[in-house]
């Protein structure tokens, strides 16, 4: 910050912070005999107004610089625990979520969410509920799934967080042709156990089949009048 003066005699300068005398540090030196003064490695609290004071018998001159310091933003949380594709998210199908992108940052951060590359609009749609910082997701489904992107950005610059959400569905055997409609059911009674019956000729071979098409990969496991079965249990059982 300049201050060049001229007068007779020749003034002397002496520099102000927010109207208290300023006391030469490594990060506050003067230059040019005090007709400078030069911040180094500008840091938050060096905002404030500065004033050149020059003074000789004659009378005194003053200039003032309002210094605003500019922040990148930076989103706050933990981010150890982020992978390669981002923050894993999950959420049960029907169920709700909310993603937060709170960011710190001077002039204060504006947020824009993106899924899968694409601005979402700053409205409720199909489910999704953008606010501010927050994103929140209702009545999940399928079509929520993919990878959900904050970016926070202000004139100092721009950080941004990416979200990968799995949308999980429980185990459920198949009923109708649409998958997706007999898991958005949502009746308690949906996964109850069930009975069918099978005839099989004595000396030839049946086979039972268990299809789930469950998120993720449901573990399968077999019994027999209660008992679980297993790979060495006898009887041509395989």
């Amino acid at each position: 910050l300049s201050c060049n003066t001229a007068g007779s005699p020749t003034p002397s300068i002496t520099w102000l912070k927010d109207n208290q005398p300023i006391v030469s540090t490594p990060q506050l030196t003067y230059t040019l005999g005090g007709q400078a003064l030069r911040l180094g490695s500008a840091q938050g609290d060096s905002s404030g107004l500065y004033t050149c004071r020059a003074t000789n018998p004659a009378g005194t001159a003053t200039k003032h610089y309002s210094l605003s310091v500019l922040v990148p933003p930076q989103i706050e949380g933990d981010s150890s625990s982020l992978t390669f594709s981002g923050q894993e998210e999950k959420v049960r199908i029907n169920g709700s979520l909310t993603l937060s992108c709170l960011a710190k940052g001077f002039p204060e951060p504006k947020v824009h969410w993106f899924k899968d590359g694409q601005l979402l609009p700053g409205s409720h749609q199909a489910g999704i509920q953008e606010s501010g910082h927050l994103l929140h997701i209702e009545n999940a489904m399928l079509s929520h799934e993919g990878q959900y992107t904050c970016v926070v950005s202000n004139s100092a610059g721009e950080d941004k967080r990416d979200f990968h959400l799995t949308v999980q569905v429980p185990p459920i055997f198949q009923r109708v042709t649409n998958t997706e409609a007999a898991w958005g059911l949502g009746h308690e009674g949906d996964n109850e156990d069930r009975v069918q019956k099978r005839d099989v000729v004595l000396g030839h071979s049946v086979s039972l089949s268990c299809e789930s098409n469950a998120i993720p990969p449901p573990k399968l496991r077999w019994y027999k009048d209660g008992r679980k079965l297993t790979s060495t249990d006898e009887g041509g059982l395989t």
